[in-house]
């Protein structure tokens, strides 16, 4: 008996004790915190919107616009609460049972994150969606699988363009565009007047067709940025560069079945880091008279042309850049009956010959410099010059042009009816 009490009140005693300390073991079951970041000043700012969870049992939140969070905890949750935020390195930190406010400093991320690279393919032709104005581009792989040789060819499956013979004699062909003659349309190398006046017939057979990069073609009045001639719609040509080209030598021929042979060559150089050079070369010559309808005409001149042109680019260290390009053309181009060159006094005789001449010798270049460091604000400059001359005769009729553009344009043309002497009919120019 004296056993039995002794023990009941031993149990009264230590009971107290045990309440005391299973109430001080007992986890809170909500904390409060602040996430901050200190910069080189000591001065903190919050972090809104930063993760905070528990390691144990994934649980947790994301701090308010100030940086401040609430959070359960419970005995699964364990005693580590993992802090993370993008730009900055994670923290675990331990939380005692007995915390119920904490503050975390995050550190800013030392190492920068690593690129993101996107690639996709580009179709051959496509609208392009930088641009207001609606333009349709026809892509370098889409000239590839275009017919060839030149850019009055370039345009056989797009129905944007609709190209055609304006003279069988002589090969005179131009584009139409709303189902207006080309003479409403502008065409435009690199953003500046290219073919115009007296080239606009033969013009279209002057851009070899591994010369070009891209075309962008846009119908209607697209803008008067680049003058008022664009009436029914703009086709802008851009030539290969050599900042954008990675052989150092290209080389192409091309011949077919009706005696039409073609050779092209480009080749590249850096002269210094910063300037470099493109060298652009062709020549064509189609000799055989082809009449497929045995009407006694040829269905196309003979042609022989020489085209040469030589490209400069040079960097400002990222204060500017300046192009500079200068190009000669030597065509010699003969049409009409067939055989009349071998035909002594081919006019009596009720034939028709075509004989044509073309010089054209041309500049240009752009320069452009960045006003701030952004490159936001931008002066440039761009120039041309061009001299064009043709001469020779259709029929009985001799003819010669010549035309200057540049700071001083000038014109002038002149045809006479004179028949052409025996011992002068194949030479040019004839006056």
């Amino acid at each position: 008996m004296k056993n039995l009490t002794f023990l009941f009140r031993l149990m009264a005693v230590c009971m107290p004790f045990n309440l005391i300390a299973q109430t001080q073991s007992t986890p809170l079951k909500q904390i409060r915190g602040l996430v901050v970041t200190t910069s080189s000043a000591n001065k903190s700012t919050p972090l809104p919107f930063a993760s905070v969870y528990w390691l144990s049992s994934k649980s947790g939140t994301t701090t308010d616009e100030k940086g401040k969070f609430k959070l359960e905890r419970s005995a699964p949750d364990g005693n580590q609460l993992v802090i993370s935020f993008l730009g900055f390195k994670s923290d675990t930190v331990y939380v005692a049972p007995d915390i119920r406010d904490l503050t975390v400093h995050l550190k800013p991320q030392e190492e920068n994150l690593d690129g993101v690279e996107i690639k996709a393919r580009q179709d051959a032709t496509f609208i392009s969606g930088l641009k207001a104005i609606k333009t349709e581009v026809i892509t370098e792989s889409g000239l590839r699988k275009l017919a060839c040789c030149n850019l009055s060819e370039s345009f056989e499956n797009s129905a944007t363009v609709d190209v055609g013979y304006a003279d069988a004699v002589s090969g005179a062909r131009q584009i139409q565009m709303l189902g207006l003659a080309g003479s409403y349309s502008q065409l435009m190398l690199e953003n500046m007047p290219f073919i115009r006046g007296v080239a606009a017939p033969f013009g279209l057979a002057y851009v070899p067709g591994t010369w070009m990069q891209s075309i962008q073609v846009s119908k209607g009045t697209s803008s008067v940025i680049n003058g008022y001639e664009s009436i029914t719609g703009q086709i802008n040509i851009e030539y290969k560069k050599p900042e954008h080209i990675e052989e150092r030598l290209f080389v192409n021929l091309y011949g077919n079945n009706e005696a039409r042979m073609e050779a092209n060559i480009h080749a590249k150089t850096s002269i210094t880091p910063r300037l470099s050079t493109l060298l652009l070369a062709h020549a064509s010559t189609q000799q055989s008279a082809i009449d497929h309808n045995n009407d006694g005409f040829m269905d196309s001149p003979k042609t022989s042309q020489i085209n040469l042109l030589n490209r400069w680019t040079y960097e400002f260290e990222g204060h500017g850049h300046a192009q500079f390009g200068i190009g000669l053309l030597n065509e010699d181009r003969k049409g009409g009956s067939l055989d009349w060159e071998n035909t002594n006094r081919w006019y009596d005789q009720g034939l028709y010959g075509l004989s044509l001449k073309t010089q054209r010798y041309q500049g240009w270049g752009k320069i452009g410099f960045y006003l701030d460091d952004h490159g936001h604000n931008n002066i440039g400059m761009q120039f041309s010059g061009t001299y064009h001359k043709q001469s020779g005769f259709y029929g009985l009729k001799n003819y010669e042009a010549v035309q200057k553009i540049g700071l001083r344009k000038h014109y002038y043309a002149r045809r006479d009816y004179r028949k052409p002497s025996l011992q002068r009919r194949n030479k040019l120019p004839i006056r």
